[in-house]
């Protein structure tokens, strides 16, 4: 499934491709969080039907509305980004607070739920609901059937609100994409450290509270500017990433905080160290976390080398990231390296296999199975990247394409 918009234009639209049979559905998988898992890869071991046709356009009626329009490194809201769950494509406005159930196979609405605020990051499912959280700093869990709220969860401590983007919201904007491992969800609120910044584990079932860190807001940290000193700490604001150990949380336009996922403890927040460098857009590999181009190892945060800042997938064994017109193809190798007390290291390193042309720039893109799902201005593509590297199929669309989502025999 797609989700694309121009700033230039009024209305944002949403449509979906289906296969020629509906059979792909009942053996097909969900993509239920934004890039498909709590690693943010953007990847699905399921392969598109090989006859897509358009099924049905929804034109929102708005444009989205970011919270940073001008910020080329918080890109978190730049379109309505889409989950699929068995036949329902689901999205959250930040035009219009709603979030969006459409009916996969016809385009219409099943349900819209009202928030108290914009709705900037996707939903992500978990059994019979999906979690959602709004600038009005709740997070709500509502079921995907018909969109009735089950239970939710303040993430503030308080009631009071402030001007942001020109609306009423929350002092303790809902600013932490909800990401889910297991049977707990995680989300955060409040993006001004001095102010209080709050990160939440909740059951999922329940709703009931697992742990809560409100300690990273007011820390004694040294500043990217010059080594100076000074009380900051993490600003929330990008999609929450899952492991088994680790909690990622992007904050903004810095690099990311890692916190141990079971008790919420900070492990690392290295903002001095990395200078000007970070963003919001960030995903797994293979103990490794990319954020904004650049590669560090997720057990302690330290950088280890400068991949590129086009859109990336992680794959088994490797990462397909976008340069400009073509698709650069690289697999995890062991290697060993000499250090300076002249002991032998082993490394794990990406090394390029291939560089696939395309026939356009990449805007954003996704891959199922062995092909690679790719948005273009004015067009949607899918490549047998690994094979032929040929262009197999395409649809013309209006608009650029920046949110992109396959599962279930459909692309949106």
């Amino acid at each position: 499934m797609m989700i694309h918009h121009q700033f230039n234009h009024a209305r944002s639209f949403c449509i979906a491709l289906l296969g020629s049979t509906l059979a792909a559905i009942a053996s097909g998988a969900d993509w239920p969080m934004y890039r498909g898992d709590a690693a943010r890869s953007g990847y699905s071991a399921e392969t598109i039907p090989n006859q897509l046709r358009l099924r049905w356009e929804f034109d929102t009626g708005h444009a989205p509305k970011p919270a940073w329009p001008t910020s080329d490194r918080m890109d978190f809201d730049l379109a309505f980004q889409p989950i699929i769950v068995g036949d329902v494509v689901l999205f959250g406005s930040s035009a219009d607070d709603q979030v969006y159930a459409m009916d996969g196979k016809t385009g219409a609405i099943r349900w819209r739920f009202f928030t108290g605020g914009p709705v900037r990051f996707a939903p992500a499912a978990w059994k019979d609901r999906v979690f959602v959280v709004s600038d009005d700093g709740w997070l709500y869990a509502l079921s995907v059937a018909d969109g009735h709220v089950i239970w939710k969860h303040q993430g503030g401590p308080g009631l009071e609100k402030v001007v942001g983007n020109e609306r009423l919201i929350s002092h303790w904007p809902a600013r932490g994409g909800p990401v889910i491992w297991e049977d707990k969800v995680y989300y955060t609120a409040g993006i001004w450290p001095s102010d209080g910044v709050f990160i939440r584990a909740l059951d999922a079932e329940s709703g009931k509270e697992v742990w809560s860190n409100s300690e990273t807001g007011r820390m004694q940290m040294k500043q990217p500017h010059g080594g100076a000193e000074a009380v900051s700490g993490v600003a929330p604001q990008g999609y929450l990433l899952a492991t088994a150990e680790a909690l990622i949380v992007p904050t903004g336009r810095a690099v990311p905080a890692v916190f141990e996922r079971n008790d919420g403890t900070l492990r690392y927040y290295h903002l001095q160290k990395n200078q000007q460098r970070g963003g919001t857009n960030t995903f797994l590999t293979d103990g490794f976390f990319m954020n904004a181009g650049y590669l560090y190892e997720l057990p302690t945060g330290e950088m280890v080398s400068q991949q590129g800042v086009g859109r990336a997938v992680a794959t088994p064994g490797g990462v397909v990231r976008a340069d400009c017109r073509s698709l650069i193809v690289s697999k995890w190798k062991d290697i060993e390296k000499i250090d300076r007390k002249g002991q032998t290291q082993k490394l794990r390193s990406l090394e390029q296999e291939k560089l696939v042309p395309l026939d356009g720039e990449v805007s954003e893109f996704i891959i199922t199975g062995s092909e690679a799902v790719i948005g273009s201005d004015g067009q949607i593509s899918a490549v047998d990247y690994n094979g032929q590297r040929t262009q197999w199929w395409k649809q013309s669309v209006e608009g650029r394409v920046l949110g992109l989502a396959a599962g279930n025999g459909m692309v949106v």
